[in-house]
């Protein structure tokens, strides 16, 4: 199995697990696929966010961005909004409603996470670390080489 798949299976585990007891959220999110996930964390990292950035950001097309982006508005995770400084730009930014759901699943996920590395010492923790700050070096070379 991929890295990748690894961390996505991992994260989905976790969510699952937080969801379960509580059938709002789970109606909610439960349905939610990585991509759409990887789109809300984006945009809980930049705030407001136009569909174009939103696309380069993610590398995906605008209209895929934009078709991702309706379908969390329709479930009253997103807002689009018209920028205040102009007002021809449209943004997009996380409801209210959803923000603190985001931020208590993104936190168990950090925790999660933290729990692992705690688990596994101190030293494999900072080889592990050394390991992917490697890898992240190596993905930003060959990106800058396309």
């Amino acid at each position: 199995m991929e890295k990748e798949s690894l961390i996505k299976d991992y994260v989905h585990r976790i969510f699952e697990k937080h969801i379960a007891t509580n059938r709002k959220k789970k109606q909610l999110y439960g349905q939610l696929s990585y991509p759409q996930w990887r789109m809300i964390k984006t945009i809980r990292e930049h705030g407001r966010v136009t569909i174009t950035a939103l696309s380069d950001i993610l590398e995906v097309s605008p209209p895929s961005a934009s078709a991702m982006v309706e379908r969390l508005v329709e479930k009253g995770i997103f807002l689009r909004e018209r920028d205040q400084a102009d007002r021809r730009k449209v943004v997009v930014c996380i409801a209210p409603d959803a923000a603190e759901d985001i931020d208590e699943f993104c936190e168990v996920i950090l925790n999660s996470y933290e729990e692992m590395i705690s688990d596994i010492g101190p030293e494999m923790a900072r080889t592990w670390c050394d390991i992917l700050i490697r890898v992240e070096t190596l993905l930003e070379k060959r990106k800058s080489d396309r």
